[in-house]
């Protein structure tokens, strides 16, 4: 089982300088780009990325405002922008399904443990209210043809009567 990393890359004003790759525990390339983002199912185990700038200035801050950032299911594992030539971060692809989403109460709209209340518009779609299922072990079924386990949770739509 692995994960989705996405790879997100703001450009400073020259973005043809702007490169990066993605080293799999092999040391193989498993991602790579320029002055555009991507993202991908990577198998578990340590990974590294790496961001260069021919111009030698980083993405920020002498030629505008660009940025870089490495997320692992979600989650931001890296991120930077300030640098010379080059940049490098290490960070883990953990194996094995997600835990499941908080569910969400239909009659209070409020997060299983109550911490947190949902957006004041859940329940409905154009005006009408629907019931909202999460099916958890569908998506793990799922998960086993797409990216084995990175998904997180389906929710299945149907008009409540």
């Amino acid at each position: 089982f692995g994960a989705v990393v996405a790879v997100t890359i703001v450009p400073d004003s020259f973005p043809a300088e702007v490169s990066w790759t993605v080293t799999g525990p092999g040391g193989d390339t498993v991602m790579s780009g320029a002055s555009e983002g991507a993202s991908a199912c990577l198998t578990p185990g340590r990974h590294t990325f790496r961001i260069q700038d021919s111009g030698g200035d980083g993405l920020c801050c002498d030629h505008g405002a660009g940025s870089y950032s490495v997320a692992v299911r979600g989650e931001e594992v890296a991120a930077g922008g300030e640098f010379g030539d080059a940049e490098a971060a290490e960070f883990s692809v953990p194996g094995g399904a997600p835990a499941p989403p908080p569910l969400i109460s239909k009659r209070t709209g409020v997060v299983g443990d109550g911490s947190a209340p949902a957006d004041p518009n859940f329940g409905r779609v154009d005006g009408q209210e629907v019931g909202l299922a999460l099916t958890y072990g569908l998506v793990a079924a799922l998960a086993v043809a797409c990216c084995a386990g990175a998904a997180a949770g389906f929710l299945q739509k149907r008009r409540r009567r």
